[in-house]
Parts: structure tokens; sequence; C-alpha cells
């Protein structure tokens, strides 16, 4: 069953395939990650796994429709005096507003760290990303 179109517009599939978003990964099992994540190559890029480069396209999507009006990845966050802390990407909506994204795989004692050091100085709100979905938002105390 296909779907019905509007005119002059396309699907989603319709604009994933012309994009080559549907099947632009390309992953990398070299040397193997102590947690399972494999690096994976997106559009040029390496990522740490490939959930976020499976993000990183979704973001593409976003923005192609729309729905953001840009992205970056790995932007760097002081919380507090003495923590740093890399979001894996930091996204900017059509309305303005801004959040950070941090696709998670394993859950460690540094990252239970992390998120109470965003929750007491993060500057916006963070999106965890878990089995490819929002799991949990954390409104930033400096916000």
């Amino acid at each position: 069953m296909t779907r019905p179109r509007v005119a002059n517009s396309m699907s989603v599939e319709e604009f994933n395939r012309r994009q080559g978003l549907t099947s632009g990964l390309d992953t990398k099992s070299a040397k193997g990650n102590k947690f399972g994540a494999v690096k994976t190559t997106y559009k040029g890029r390496k990522y740490d796994s490939k959930a976020e480069a499976s993000w990183a396209m979704r973001l593409d999507e976003k923005k192609a429709f729309g729905i953001v009006r840009t992205w970056l990845r790995q932007v760097p966050f002081d919380l507090g005096e003495d923590d740093r802390y890399r979001a894996d990407f930091l996204v900017l909506e059509r309305d303005g507003s801004a959040y950070a994204v941090d696709v998670k795989g394993v859950e460690t004692p540094a990252w239970r760290r992390t998120r109470k050091l965003w929750a007491k100085y993060g500057p916006m709100p963070l999106h965890v990303i878990k089995g490819g979905k929002v799991a949990e938002i954390i409104e930033g105390g400096a916000a």
C-alpha cells in the first residue's frame, strides 16, 4: 500500500531515498568497544556508535523537513567550575529554542554524575536517547 501524496510533494520514504538517508550508515568493527558500541560513519563523519549516527540521520531528516533549523555535534558545556561535558548534539529548533542530546547505550557511574551536574548547571534541556527514543529530558538548572 502506497501513501497518498499531496500535489508538489513527496512521501517521507521517497525523500529519504533521494537523499540517500536510508542506507547512509557505514559500520566499522575493527576494534571492539567495551560497551559493544560500533564506530559508524555517516555522511563522511565518524560517530562513536551506530545509535549516534542514526540519530544524526534523524536530525538531518528533521532539518530537511524544517522541523529543526540546524544541529551541531560534540558541543562542550561547562557544568560548574571544574567539569566539562560534551553533548553528542546541540539542536536549534525552528522557534529558536535549543536543547542538547546525549545518545546512551550503557549507563555508567560517570553518566549518573553528569546527569546530576546537568540538572544543577545545564543551560538548557538535555534529551537522553535510549533505544532510539527520548527516554528522559533533564531540565537544566541554569536555564
